[in-house]
């Protein structure tokens, strides 16, 4: 594995985590798409550095 694929593997796991932490039943999941969507942004911007 290359250190790209480790820090998207880590990364996969660390939002899983935060979706089912921030998902309650009847809640809308539009917070976690956001979460995600800037988690996913974050990322993009560190491996184009």
């Amino acid at each position: 594995m290359t250190e790209e694929e480790i820090l998207e593997a880590e990364l996969a796991r660390e939002v899983d985590e935060m979706v089912l932490i921030s998902s309650k039943p009847g809640e809308p999941d539009e917070l976690d798409r956001e979460l995600e969507m800037e988690l996913l942004a974050e990322l993009g911007q560190e491996n184009s550095s």
